[in-house]
């Protein structure tokens, strides 16, 4: 499964991977699907590598505040200490802002037919987290040298 994601990140040239943070609490097939999938970026040449995003839910009501470290036990899940970038999928947009970021969520669980809570589930959640080992700057500058490679 790992060469076969390397091989499909290396031909498709995919800019972002974004997985599931893998933690005690997040299923186990999840959290192997996202260290495989990191796995798979380590295996690309590091001028290849596109960047990865890591992902949680939460509500706007929580009172404690998770901070993505890594997964005890597998240091390739380990995330530098930055601030970890915060999205309010609530937040409104479109015509009159009828429209809110949860709508995206649902067009891709409609994809993933196998899971039908899923929605229930992703309306709960108001914010998502996304801890990521490179700065800005590094995304940007992979960005700008993507583009350039392209343009060639």
């Amino acid at each position: 499964m790992r060469n076969y994601l390397k091989d499909l990140i290396e031909r498709e040239k995919y800019d972002f991977v974004f997985v599931l943070s893998a933690t005690p609490g997040t299923h186990a097939h999840h959290s192997s699907s996202s260290i495989l999938a990191l796995q798979a970026v380590e295996m690309l040449p590091l001028d290849e590598r596109p960047v990865v995003l890591a992902g949680s839910g939460s509500r706007k009501s929580d009172t404690v505040k998770f901070v993505y470290k890594g997964f005890e036990g597998y240091p390739i899940t380990n995330v530098s200490d930055t601030i970890p970038f915060m999205f309010d999928r609530t937040a409104k947009f479109g015509f009159r802002d009828a429209l809110d970021y949860k709508i995206i969520v649902n067009w891709l669980i409609a994809e993933h037919k196998s899971q039908g809570t899923m929605q229930l589930l992703m309306n709960q959640g108001t914010m998502r987290i996304t801890g990521t080992s490179i700065s800005m700057t590094q995304l940007r500058n992979r960005r700008h040298q993507s583009c350039l490679k392209n343009s060639k």
